[in-house]
C-alpha cells in the first residue's frame, strides 16, 4: 500500500511516493496540469465571444469557453532521471474535483498583510480518476470573464488558475507522540487569531498553531531512545508531524499568491519538510477550514499508529501559463506556429445570430446505487412565470429545454434556474425515505446534468486492517458498522479494504458506530476479543488493534559476518493471560546494524522477550542459547555464541510453605579432563526469584554444566541431592518434592 513516509522525493516535478510493503516500488504523484490534445494534434481549447451593441460599436457581451485539461505523469521522463532501479507506478487517486477560479482584489483594509482575495468559482467537473485525470469545461461567460480569457492567450500570469482538488489514500507512519487536547480551544483560538477567508502561507500557519497548542496547554510527550543526532532529528520529525496533522485537518490548502511561484518546481526537499502538499505544490497557502463542534469533537490522533489516512493534494496552474508549451520550444525560443493557432483558438459571433440557448437535460446516475426511485426537475428563467417540469427514471434519458435570450438585458449572466425532487425505493438497502427536495441552482451550461446528492450524501467509508496486522493470532475480523437503521457486518480474513456505504440528510459530517470483534483460531486456549463500541466519522477506517500497548525493541548488530552463509535472530513473545504471542525470525545478512521493531501487546502485559542467535559458517550450524530480555535494546553480538547462560528458576511454593529454611544450588563448568573452570552458588533463604548464570565455553567448548542441589529444612537437617550434568539452560528446583529437574 501507498506510504506517507516521509521524506517525499521529488524528481523532475514529480513526487514519489514510497510502498509500506515493496522497498523499489513508488508511487508517481502529478504536479502541473496540461491542455489535452485532441486526436488531431490540436489543443482542446474554444473560446466564442459573443458580441452586441450596433453595428459599428459592438462589444464582448459574453462567451462560451470549452476546453480539455489532463494531470499524467511521464514515467520514462523519471526513470531517465533516477539512478535506482524502481518500479514506477502512477498515483491512482480515490476522489477528485477540478475547478476553474477567477482571483480578484479582497476589500479588506489591511489585505497586503494577510493576502486575502476574492474567488469567484467560473465552473467546476469531475476528473476521470485514471492514469489521464481527465475534465472537460463548457462554461458560459460573463462580458468581463470572456474578455479575460482572451487576454491570458497573451498574459498567462493572470488569476485565472486551473486547480485540481485530488484524494489518496495511504499509510500514515507511526510516531512516538502521545497527546491530550481539547480540539475545540484549539480551533477556537486559531478562529480569532486569523482571519476569515484570508490566506496564510505555511509558516506563518505552523507559528499560530504552535502558540495555539501552548495557549491551551497541550501536553505533548515525544519519547526518543538516546540523545544523538538521530535521536533529535526523530524528536523534530515527530513536532512536526503533530504540526502537519494539525494544518491537515483544521485548514484547507490553496494556490500559492504568487502567480510566479505557482509554477516553480523544486527538486529537493528538507528532510523536516513533511507536507505532502506542500512537496507538490510549492510555495501552498492555507485557509482556516469551517468546522462544526461535530467534526471537532471526533478528531482521532492516534499518532502512536500507523493508521490508513486519505490525504487531499491541490496541483494546479493558470489557465494561461499551461499555454506556455505552445508558445515556445523545450529550448525557450518562439514558435512560429503560435499566432496562427492563437488566432484559431477564439472566435466572435455577433449575438443577434444566438437569440436562444439549447439546453440538453439528464440525471447523473444515482438510481441502483442510491436507491432513487425518480427524480423530478423544474427549470424555470429569472424573472419569468413560465417554468418547465421533467421526471427521470434512468440515467440515459435526455430532455431538451430552450432558454429564450431576446429581450434580456444581460442574456449570458444567469440564463436559467433548476431545482429537483428525489424521490427513493424503499426496497433498497439504504431502506425508505420521504421525497427530498435541493435548493434552486443557477445553470449556464447546454449540457445540465442534475445531481441527486445536492439533497442528500451518500457516505463511502473505506473499512480495512491495516496491512501490517498479524493475521496469526486471529482467524477473522468481523466489523459490525451501523448509522441509524442502515447496518452492515464485515469480515475479514486478510488486509484487503472493503467499502461500506450509508446515506444520510444531514449538513454536518454523521457520526457512525463500529464494533470490532477478533476471532481466534478453534484450536486457541484464548477466547475472542471484542472491543467496545466507538463513534467516528473517518472516511477510512484503520481498524484498531485489539492490543493497545507498544513493545519497543532496538536491536544492534555487532557481528562479524565474514564466512558466515545463515545468520538469524529468532524472537518469541508468549502472553498466556492475554492470548498474545508472536515468533519472529529476522535475517541479519541485509547488512542492516540497526533494526527497530514495534510489537503490540496487551494493556499491562509482559514486557519480557525471548530471543535466540543462529549462525550456519563454514565450520557448521552454531546455535545460541535462549535469552530473555526485558529491555528495550538488545545487543546481538558474538557473545551470544561464546558465552553460555543458565537460568535457574523455583516451583512449587514458597520456602515457608514447605518448611524450609534454606536452598543451595552449587553449578560448575568442568574441562573435559574434570577441572573446574567456573562456578556459582545460588542461595535461597526467602525470596526465590529466578537466577542467571554466564559463562564463557572455553577452549575447547563446554556446554555441559553439573549441578548439586541442596535442601536445609527449618530444624536444620540437610538434605544433599548428588551431582549430575545437565545441557539444558533452564534448571528447574521443584520446593515441595526437594528435586532438581535438570
Amino acid at each position: 500500500m501507498l506510504s506517507f513516509q516521509p521524506p517525499y522525493q521529488t524528481v523532475g516535478g514529480y513526487t514519489l511516493l514510497p510502498d509500506h510493503a515493496t522497498e523499489q516500488l513508488r508511487y508517481v504523484v502529478p504536479s502541473t496540469p496540461q491542455l489535452r490534445l485532441k486526436p488531431n494534434g490540436h489543443v482542446d481549447f474554444s473560446l466564442v465571444q459573443y458580441l452586441g451593441g450596433g453595428a459599428g460599436d459592438q462589444k464582448v457581451e459574453g462567451g462560451l469557453l470549452t476546453f480539455s485539461a489532463e494531470l499524467t505523469t511521464d514515467l520514462e521522463a523519471i526513470r531517465a532521471q533516477i539512478e535506482d532501479e524502481f518500479e514506477l507506478q502512477p498515483v491512482l487517486f480515490d476522489q477528485g474535483a477540478v475547478e476553474l477560479i477567477a482571483l480578484g482584489t479582497s476589500s479588506l483594509e489591511d489585505s497586503a498583510a494577510d493576502r486575502p482575495f476574492d474567488l469567484r468559482v467560473l465552473g467546476s467537473g469531475k476528473p476521470t480518476l485514471d492514469v489521464h485525470n481527465r475534465v472537460s469545461f463548457q462554461l458560459l461567460l460573463d462580458a468581463a470573464g470572456a474578455e479575460l480569457v482572451e487576454k491570458l492567450l497573451d498574459a498567462p500570469d493572470l488569476p485565472l488558475v486551473l486547480i485540481y482538488r485530488l484524494q489518496l489514500s495511504g499509510l500514515r507512519p507511526s510516531y512516538n507522540i502521545t497527546i491530550d487536547a481539547d480540539w475545540e480551544k484549539v480551533y477556537s483560538h486559531l478562529s480569532h487569531r486569523l482571519k476569515a477567508n484570508a490566506y496564510y502561507v505555511a509558516a506563518d500557519v505552523e507559528v499560530a498553531v504552535e502558540k495555539a497548542l501552548e495557549a491551551n496547554d497541550i501536553s505533548i510527550d515525544i519519547t526518543v531512545f538516546g540523545s544523538s543526532e538521530a535521536d533529535r532529528t526523530a524528536a523534530a520529525a515527530a513536532r512536526q508531524q503533530l504540526l502537519d496533522w494539525v494544518m491537515e485537518r483544521m485548514f484547507e490548502p490553496l494556490f500559492s499568491t504568487e502567480p510566479d511561484l505557482a509554477e516553480t518546481v523544486v527538486d529537493t526537499v528538507d528532510d523536516l519538510l513533511f507536507s505532502l502538499v506542500r512537496t507538490v505544490v510549492p510555495g501552498v497557502s492555507y485557509r482556516l477550514r469551517s468546522l462544526t463542534q461535530t467534526q471537532i469533537r471526533h478528531f482521532n490522533i492516534r499518532l502512536d499508529e500507523t493508521v490508513a489516512e486519505r490525504r487531499e493534494i491541490v496541483p494546479q496552474g493558470t489557465l494561461g501559463g499551461l499555454f506556455r508549451r505552445f508558445q515556445v520550444d523545450p529550448q525557450g525560443h518562439p514558435n512560429p506556429d503560435w499566432p496562427a493557432l492563437r488566432a484559431s483558438l477564439v472566435q466572435k459571433v455577433n449575438l443577434n445570430g444566438f437569440p436562444r440557448l439549447e439546453v440538453a437535460v439528464g440525471v447523473e446516475d444515482r438510481f441502483a446505487s442510491d436507491g432513487v426511485a425518480r427524480v423530478e426537475v423544474e427549470l424555470r428563467q429569472p424573472h419569468q412565470q413560465s417554468m418547465r417540469a421533467f421526471t427521470f427514471r434512468t440515467a440515459t434519458e435526455r430532455h431538451p429545454y430552450i432558454v429564450n435570450l431576446l429581450g434580456i438585458a444581460n442574456p449570458l449572466d444567469l440564463p436559467y434556474e433548476y431545482r429537483a425532487t428525489i424521490h427513493f425505493d424503499p426496497t433498497h438497502s439504504f431502506g425508505p425515505h420521504g421525497a427530498v427536495q435541493t435548493a434552486w441552482q443557477t445553470g449556464r451550461s447546454s449540457q445540465l446534468f442534475i445531481e441527486p446528492r445536492l439533497a442528500y450524501r451518500v457516505e463511502s467509508i473505506q473499512v480495512a486492517p491495516l496491512p501490517t496486522f498479524q493475521f496469526q493470532q486471529f482467524a477473522a475480523i468481523v466489523v459490525d458498522l451501523s448509522y441509524g437503521d442502515q447496518v452492515a457486518r464485515l469480515t475479514f480474513q486478510e488486509a484487503t479494504p472493503q467499502i461500506w456505504q450509508f446515506r444520510h440528510f444531514e449538513t454536518e459530517q454523521p457520526i457512525y458506530q463500529f464494533t470490532v470483534t477478533y476471532l481466534r483460531p478453534e484450536a486457541a486456549d484464548a477466547g475472542d476479543i471484542t472491543l467496545p463500541t466507538r463513534e467516528s466519522t473517518a472516511e477510512i477506517l484503520s481498524l484498531p488493534e485489539p492490543a493497545p500497548d507498544k513493545r519497543n525493541l532496538q536491536i544492534l548488530v555487532n557481528l562479524p559476518l565474514e564466512g558466515v552463509h545463515v545468520a538469524f535472530l529468532e524472537l518469541r513473545y508468549t502472553d498466556e493471560a492475554n492470548g498474545i504471542a508472536f515468533d519472529e525470525h529476522i535475517n541479519l545478512l541485509d547488512n542492516s546494524r540497526f533494526i527497530r521493531k514495534i510489537y503490540d501487546i496487551a494493556d499491562g502485559g509482559p514486557q519480557e522477550i525471548d530471543y535466540r542467535l543462529t549462525l550456519f559458517t563454514n565450520q557448521g550450524l552454531v546455535e545460541g542459547e535462549w535469552r530473555t530480555t526485558p529491555d528495550t535494546r538488545l545487543v546481538v553480538d558474538a557473545s551470544l555464541l561464546e558465552n553460555r547462560l543458565v537460568t535457574v528458576r523455583a516451583v512449587g511454593g514458597t520456602l515457608a510453605e514447605n518448611r524450609l529454611k534454606t536452598v543451595r544450588i552449587h553449578l560448575q563448568q568442568r574441562s573435559p579432563e574434570g577441572t573446574v573452570r567456573a562456578e556459582r552458588q545460588v542461595v535461597w533463604d526467602g525470596e526465590t526469584a529466578p537466577e542467571e548464570w554466564e559463562f564463557g565455553l572455553g577452549d575447547p567448548p563446554v556446554k555441559t554444566i553439573h549441578v548439586q542441589a541442596m535442601f536445609v529444612d527449618q530444624n536444620g537437617f540437610a538434605r544433599r541431592l548428588p551431582w549430575q550434568p545437565s545441557t539444558a539452560s533452564h534448571l528447574i528446583v521443584h520446593l515441595q518434592r526437594q528435586e532438581l529437574i535438570a
